[in-house]
């Protein structure tokens, strides 16, 4: 069974239909990319495949253990990052509220291979500046907190943007990796065809 089922949907921006009839059926563990050029709508695409939006038309069904869900119960959008909020807060957020509960014990939810591999003792350990962070890092931050709130599917929206190659190269490896040992599923959203 697909984790996420979407039928006939349809985008309307005053109009201009952008999107018309798009079906997906997106299986669980899978690594997928939503790939075209800057101003396509993929970023608005993504959204409303995520509940953040509605759609003009169509139907979406998100499951999660056979039972159908909120899609917003199951999934993260990188979007939410808070620049002015604690390390802990931005783990803890979501994208359905903007609840801080527990943020500490959640990290507990990551391995300490994890923690190393995100740089997060590292960021823990130093006094939080949200703003002076590096793309990479904010990256590192969404992916913390995919792990920590079990996360089924993740957006990556440009996830690689604003880095250099080594930095693209080591975000996209950490994706991959998420996507294979945790068999999280991973929407990325770019305009680079390779």
């Amino acid at each position: 069974m697909a984790m996420l089922e979407v039928n006939h949907l349809a985008i309307q921006f005053g109009g201009l239909r952008a999107v018309d009839g798009f079906n997906v059926s997106i299986e669980k563990g899978q690594l997928y990319g939503l790939i075209g050029p800057n101003g396509a709508g993929k970023t608005t695409l993504a959204k409303v495949l995520l509940g953040l939006y509605k759609p003009l038309q169509g139907t979406m069904h998100a499951f999660q253990d056979n039972k159908e869900v909120l899609v917003k119960k199951t999934a993260s959008f990188q979007d939410f990052v808070r620049y002015k909020f604690t390390l802990f807060d931005n783990i803890a957020i979501s994208n359905e509220d903007l609840t801080f509960r527990a943020a500490e014990n959640l990290m507990d939810r990551i391995s300490e291979k994890e923690k190393c591999r995100l740089e997060l003792n590292r960021m823990m350990s130093s006094e939080f500046d949200g703003i002076e962070l590096s793309s990479g890092m904010w990256q590192k931050i969404v992916l913390a907190r995919a792990i920590c709130k079990e996360y089924n599917l993740i957006v990556l929206d440009e996830p690689t943007a604003m880095l250099d190659p080594e930095g693209r190269r080591h975000v996209l490896s950490l994706v991959k990796a998420l996507n294979k040992e945790k068999n999280i599923t991973i929407l990325m959203v770019t305009h680079h065809m390779e």
